[in-house]
Order: C-alpha cells, then sequence, then structure tokens
C-alpha cells in the first residue's frame, strides 16, 4: 500500500544507522514493484494470468483482491467460470481462497489443458469450500477434478470423484446436476473401454433428464447409448436408439444447433452402419453429415468424417475414391494442426496404395507415418512421466497426511487410555482412602472398648461373656480353674492344656471342659488363649514395652510363634496387634 506521510515520518525516525535506511528503502522498492505490475496487468492478456495470481501469492490487503479480481474477469470473460465473482477485502480469507483457486483451475482446464495442474488448483479450492461448508460448491470441484482425471487417463479416479457428485446430487435431489453427473460417468466409462457400465449410467441418465423436457440433452442421451450399444454388437438397438435421438433433434428450437445435431448423430448412425457392413447406409449418412460441416467451416468434425467415408470406399475396394478423400482430410489436419488425424491418415494412405501396388507412395506415406507417431508418442511419453510424477507426488503427501493422522488418531488414543487409566487410579485410591478410614475408625472404637475394659482391671471380662457370668460365679470348678490359671499367670506357659488342668486340679479333662464351656461359652483352648490375649492387649498397649518385638510379645504370651498370635488376635478383636499397638499409645 502507499506510504502516507505520517507513516513515512514516524518510519524515519526510527531507522537509525545505515542498515535502518536500507531496510526502508527495501520496503519502498517492493511496494512500488507491487504497484507497477497490478499497474501493467490492468489489461491482462492470458499470457498475464501466472504473473497476476503470483502478485496475489505475495500481497497483502486491497492490492491482493485487485489481482484476484483480475483472475476473476479473465477467466469470466473467456466462459472458463460462471458466474462472475466480485471479491472484496473484508471478505472471509478461505472464501477468497476457495474462489481464486477454482478460478486457476478452470484456466489451467480450458486454456493451458495442464490438467495436473488444474486438478492441484481445485484441490486446495474443494479443501477451502469444504472448510467454509459450501456443498454446492465443493460437489462441482469434484465434478471438475473427475473431469480432469478422466482427460488424462486416470479413470479409477475420475469414477471416485464423480461418484462424490453423484452422492451428493442424488441426496439434495438435483436431477438436473444428476443428470450431467450421470452422463460424465457414461463418458468416463465409455473411454475406459467398460460399455457395459457406460450403458447403465447413461440409460440412467436418461431416465432423470426425459421429465426435464430438454430435447437437446435427451437425444445426446439416446445418441450415447447408440454408440455403447453398437461396441457390445449390439446393431439393431443402436440403430433404434440413434434414430430416435434423431427424432429428438428435430424438436431443438434454434435452427442452426439442430443441424449441428443432427449431423453429429449422422456421423454416429454412419458408424453403426459401417460396422454392421451396410456401407451404402452408412456412406449416406456420412454424406449428410458432410454436407452441414463443409457449409459451417467445422474442420475438426469435416477431416474425422472424410476420414470415416474413406474407410467405407476401401472397404468396398474403391480405392481411388478412398485417396482422394483421405488427402482432402490430411489436408485439413495440415492446415488445422490435428496431429492425430494426421497420423492415422498417413497410415490409411499408405495401406490403400500398398493394395494399389504404388509401393513408393505407399512407403512415402507409411514413412510419413512413423514420423508423425514417434513425435505423438514421445509427447505422450513425456506427458505420462509428468502426470506419473505428479501423481506419485500426491500419493506421497496423502501417504504423508495419512500416516500424520494415524500418528494424531494413535497419539488422541494414548491420551485417552491415559486419562482413563488417571481416573481409574483416582477413583480406586478414593475408595481405598474411604475404606482405610472406616478401617482406622472400627479400629479406634475396637481399641478404646479394649483398653476400656483393661482400665477396669477385668480380667474375667475378657474371658467371660456378661451372658455366662452368673453361671460362672456359681460354678465351683470354674472358680478353681481360673484362680489356678491367674495364679503366677499360669495361662501364660505355652505347655498348659486340659490335661495339666486335670492332673494339678485331680479331675478329668470332660468336667474341666464342661466347666468352662458352661461358665465362659468357650473350648479350653479358646478359654486359655482369651487369657493369653488380655495379657497382650496390656503389653502392647504399656509404653515401657515399646522396645519388644511382636515375637516376644508372642512368645511371652504362651503362643508357639508369631503367626498363631496374630490369627488368634484378630480372630478375638477384629484388629491386628500392630494396628492395636499404635493406636492405643495415642
Amino acid at each position: 500500500m502507499p506510504l502516507n506521510n505520517k507513516h513515512n515520518s514516524h518510519t524515519i525516525n526510527q531507522l537509525r544507522g545505515c542498515g535502518g535506511v536500507i531496510r526502508y528503502f527495501s520496503a519502498y522498492y517492493t511496494t512500488v514493484c507491487v504497484l507497477f505490475l497490478l499497474f501493467a496487468s490492468q489489461h491482462v492478456q492470458a499470457q498475464d494470468v501466472d504473473s497476476l495470481y503470483a502478485v496475489f501469492s505475495v500481497s497483502r490487503g486491497a492490492t491482493r483482491i485487485v489481482a484476484a479480481n483480475e483472475i476473476m474477469q479473465y477467466v469470466y470473460e473467456n466462459d472458463y467460470f460462471d458466474p462472475l465473482t466480485t471479491l472484496k477485502t473484508d471478505d472471509d480469507e478461505a472464501f477468497i481462497l476457495a474462489t481464486v483457486y477454482d478460478a486457476m483451475g478452470a484456466y489451467f482446464s480450458y486454456e493451458k489443458e495442464n490438467f495436473v495442474k488444474s486438478t492441484e488448483f481445485y484441490r486446495l479450492s474443494l479443501v477451502n469450500y469444504e472448510k467454509i461448508g459450501d456443498a454446492g460448491a465443493a460437489n462441482l470441484i469434484n465434478g471438475n477434478i473427475g473431469s480432469n482425471y478422466g482427460r488424462t487417463g486416470d479413470y479409477e479416479n475420475a469414477v471416485a470423484y464423480m461418484m462424490k457428485c453423484y452422492e451428493w446430487e442424488k441426496s439434495v435431489g438435483d436431477s438436473e446436476g444428476l443428470g450431467s453427473t450421470l452422463n460424465n460417468l457414461g463418458v468416463i466409462y465409455s473411454q475406459w473401454d467398460k460399455p457395459d457400465m457406460a450403458i447403465r449410467f447413461f440409460e440412467e441418465a436418461e431416465v432423470v433428464e426425459r421429465p426435464l423436457n430438454r430435447p437437446m440433452n435427451y437425444a445426446n442421451r439416446l445418441a450415447q447409448l447408440a454408440r455403447e450399444y453398437s461396441k457390445i454388437e449390439n446393431a439393431p438397438k443402436a440403430l433404434q436408439l440413434i434414430k430416435e435421438a434423431l427424432q429428438y433433434d428435430e424438436k431443438i428450437e434454434s435452427q442452426s444447433l439442430k443441424e449441428s445435431r443432427i449431423a453429429t448423430h449422422q456421423t454416429i448412425m454412419g458408424d453403426i452402419y459401417a460396422e454392421s457392413d451396410s456401407l451404402a447406409n452408412a456412406a449416406d449418412c456420412y454424406q449428410k453429415a458432410l454436407v452441414f460441416f463443409e457449409t459451417n467451416e467445422q474442420h475438426y468434425y469435416l477431416a474425422t468424417t472424410l476420414l470415416q467415408l474413406g474407410r467405407l470406399q476401401v472397404k468396398a475396394k474403391r480405392y481411388g475414391e478412398a485417396i482422394d478423400l483421405f488427402q482432402r482430410c490430411e489436408k485439413i489436419a495440415e492446415d488445422n494442426l490435428y496431429l492425430r488425424i494426421r497420423r492415422d491418415v498417413c497410415l490409411l494412405l499408405g495401406e490403400t496404395y500398398n493394395k494399389l501396388a504404388l509401393n513408393p507412395m505407399s512407403y512415402f506415406y507409411l514413412h510419413k507415418y512413423t514420423i508423425l507417431n514417434d513425435s505423438i508418442f514421445n509427447e505422450a511419453s513425456q506427458q505420462q512421466i509428468n502426470d506419473f510424477q505428479v501423481k506419485y507426488d500426491t500419493q506421497q503427501k496423502e501417504l504423508e497426511i495419512v500416516r500424520q493422522q494415524a500418528e494424531i488418531a494413535e497419539h488422541r488414543r494414548r491420551i485417552t487410555l491415559l486419562i482413563i487409566i488417571a481416573v481409574s487410579l483416582t477413583a480406586l485410591a478414593v475408595v481405598l482412602l474411604v475404606a482405610n478410614r472406616k478401617i482406622h475408625r472400627k479400629n479406634i472404637a475396637i481399641t478404646r472398648r479394649i483398653l476400656e475394659n483393661r482400665r477396669a482391671g477385668n480380667v474375667a471380662a475378657a474371658a467371660v461373656t456378661p451372658a455366662n457370668k452368673a453361671k460362672a460365679t456359681e460354678n465351683a470348678l470354674f472358680l478353681k480353674i481360673e484362680q489356678y490359671l491367674h495364679t503366677n499367670k499360669r495361662y501364660l506357659n505355652e505347655n498348659i492344656d486340659r490335661t495339666a488342668l486335670a492332673v494339678n486340679l485331680k479331675t478329668n479333662e470332660t468336667y474341666i471342659a464342661k466347666a468352662i464351656r458352661d461358665s465362659a461359652g468357650m473350648t479350653i483352648n479358646e478359654y486359655i488363649n482369651s487369657l493369653r490375649l488380655a495379657h497382650a492387649c496390656d503389653l502392647l498397649s504399656d509404653p515401657a514395652a515399646d522396645h519388644i518385638k511382636m515375637e516376644s510379645i508372642a512368645t511371652d504370651c504362651g503362643f508357639n510363634n508369631r503367626i498363631s498370635f496374630y490369627r488368634c488376635f484378630v480372630a478375638k478383636y477384629d484388629i491386628s496387634p500392630n494396628a492395636f499397638r499404635k493406636l492405643a499409645r495415642k
């Protein structure tokens, strides 16, 4: 953009030293160059569209939009793009890019016939149309990409993109667009040499377009179907369809368009007759078409029809007439640079002169054919190499995109998995924390109850339940047993058992077991262990016994080992000895 005085003053004040001055004048020079390019492109020609796109790519603001609108104006005026779109600086960036890329794709397709470059621009346009949510424009771009692939012989990709159009137009009920797409699919399959598939899509296009009341479109579908039925050697069906097409041609309102369609369809009818060896009918059709093509100077169709008519004369062995027709065709092809038609007609002339045994002329034309064929082959080979390289590069880019998307998906999957694991671990930790707190509170309650009993000095309470307390006082034998065991804490002796009690109390084991069961509600071992555990509680809650290890406490209390002590303690109090010891000291 131009530099105003205020901007100049502010900029010069900021520039200090030689480096600053150089940067300032570099910026000024760049701005002047961009403005000059735009000024020079006000009346743009075809070869300047690339320059305009270069300006669009490197500039910003109003300069960029001016370049974009020059591109749009050019492609519109040359019927490459419709309708005319005028862009503004405040338009959405994706819309600007989509529109300009679309126009550049049309320019390279229709004017440059560089379908590979055109497809690159169309792909960029498609990305931006999808970004702004313009499904209709994206559908048109898919069709353009499909057409480009068809022109370069990549029929698989051509069909893939056309099927995207087919699915979208079918879903929104766009009968006009659907008919056109079905026709394109038929043309692609026809070029792909798959007449059965071509017939399928042409017939579907015929059904879709019949209610639209467009005679020319309907006639074209019938003619295309006729050509495909001819390929599968169904001449009667092909002739029926092409005659029906000619009837619809008569309904076209424009006289010039009507005559053009009739002439084109006459050549198709001639091809069908020629393939079924009805040479007279074929020649009649070609002659009718020739009159129109010659009158209206449609040189390409005139040359191809002369070629077909010459082939008929060769079949009829009228070689002189065939040579005249071929030479007329060659002259038109040379004047209009139809390289492939020149090659084909030279081959036919060489073969025809050979049938007449005119070897020098035959050799001349066959040699000419070889030169032209090599030229076409080299051009086609180079184009194939270029197309293959672009296709390979595109595939590599697509593979890289797929790889990156897979990496992103894997990264997201790992993050999701980590989040799930973290949440699960957190939930587990919360559950364990809650459970631990419950256990802790329960252990506190148990410890408090045990300590309260011990502070009351009620050792018997630890052994005798309240329900059996009355019975215990009435049972003389049980009192003797209790007195014996508490004297010198004999219950701490690990060898004390029912036999030792029976011997020392001068009674039998059965009476002792019954006395303890009736008074304490326990077996002999349970009763002795309860006394031992009560003593263990005293030791565990005594701060003076902190230095005593758990193994020593177990043996001091009459247990054979720590394991049996732990098992009995937990079974009795529902708390471990260690937990009780910690809580009892608090």
